[in-house]
């Protein structure tokens, strides 16, 4: 009888079609997809690609070896050496890489948590710290953690500035070094290099 209670206790887990998982703004894919808790918590393994597509019209899309979405939190997370890429609905913005030990997004909220060796790349520059996190409604980058340090490379001239906290703020293009700031500016020119 406890046997038998404790099997009707436990969650039933289903197997689902990539079919069921490209329902709405999220698309997945992989070798292996479960269903739990009627469809609350979909899981997946192996060669994961996740696409969604937000309330603005950006997109997230990412590969990993797992991932995780709990439609009852509005949680997604990927892990496994998750490479994703932050496409804006604004032609204006370039497109942002995002590489990561774990990413945590919060679509309802629109806000991300990368941690584990971070990199934020853009074009010619890279953000990279132990903890990344975004808020879109802020529109603001915050990196702490490990050694915080924002690089820019560029034809004319190599930054590169470290803190213990840098926010950048995608609208207005700011960024802001605190405490124990250090920087590094290598310039070029025709004659000869200035470290």
């Amino acid at each position: 009888m406890w046997i038998s209670a404790l099997q009707a206790a436990e969650n039933p887990v289903k197997r689902i079609s990539a079919k069921e998982l490209s329902k709405g703004p999220l698309k997945l894919s992989a070798d292996e997809t479960i269903s739990k808790d009627h469809g609350r918590v979909i899981e997946a393994a192996g060669h994961v690609k996740v696409k969604y597509l937000m309330d603005n019209g950006d997109t997230l899309e990412s590969v990993s070896q797992f991932a995780r979405y709990d439609r009852g939190q509005g949680l997604g997370e990927v892990w496994g050496g998750p490479d994703a890429l932050w496409v804006s609905a604004d032609p204006t913005q370039p497109a942002t890489r995002l590489l990561a030990q774990k990413i945590i997004i919060n679509p309802m909220n629109s806000e991300l948590h990368a941690s584990g060796k971070v990199s934020v790349i853009q074009t010619s520059s890279t953000l990279t710290a132990e903890n990344v996190s975004y808020s879109n409604e802020e529109k603001k980058i915050t990196a702490v953690g490990g050694r915080p340090e924002f690089t820019i490379i560029q034809d004319e001239h190599h930054t590169r500035i470290s803190a213990q906290i840098i926010t950048a703020f995608t609208d207005t293009r700011e960024i802001h070094f605190s405490e124990k700031v250090r920087g590094v500016v290598l310039l070029k020119n025709d004659r000869s290099p200035v470290p």
